[in-house]
């Protein structure tokens, strides 16, 4: 009985998810890159902006102009990316931005409002699902957001490193 139950709320999910997919994506795609910005569009920003300082676990109200540096470096992290995964960054984007897929996926209030603690816990959650595609869009976002945040020297110093790690180096223009 518990089985199907979960197995209920698990096709239930994916239920309300196609819905948010088949309402908004297709639109979303034609939206035009941000003023400044290469690749990110406007409803990116509020969202990256979310996202960096929960993922890196700082406070995102703490110095506004280190998250706005590390939003803009993601930006510049998208570039070094192939088409397919770039198309995949996208595809992410578009679906935690889409506000009946952010409610589905079980963040109720906009990002923007969201605290650091209960972004953290979202992304926990959604680790934990057993839809691995889901696992690997979060997982990817969050490992961009990771490049984008330590792609900065001054952050690296923060946590004892030197500088920007050689694995991060590539993907940062500076």
């Amino acid at each position: 009985m518990i089985r199907s139950m979960n197995r209920r709320v698990l096709l239930a999910s994916y239920g309300w998810i196609a819905v948010g997919l088949g309402l908004g994506l297709s639109a979303l795609n034609s939206q035009a890159t941000a003023t400044g910005y290469r690749f990110l569009r406007a409803k990116d920003i509020p969202f990256l902006k979310a996202l960096i300082p929960a993922v890196v676990g700082v406070d995102h109200q703490a110095d506004p102009a280190k998250v706005e540096a590390a939003v803009r470096r993601f930006d510049e992290v998208l570039e070094s990316l192939s088409p397919a995964n770039f198309s995949d960054v996208r595809f992410g984007l578009d679906l935690l931005t889409l506000p009946l897929a952010r409610m589905a996926l079980g963040l109720w209030q906009p990002w923007e409002a969201a605290t650091r603690q209960e972004i953290a816990a979202f992304l926990e959650t959604q680790l934990q699902r057993p839809l691995l595609l889901l696992r690997h869009g979060i997982q990817g976002l969050c490992q961009l957001a990771t490049y984008a945040w330590y792609g900065d020297p001054e952050a690296c110093r923060e946590i004892g490193y030197p500088g920007v790690p050689d694995t991060i180096r590539p993907y940062i223009s500076r």
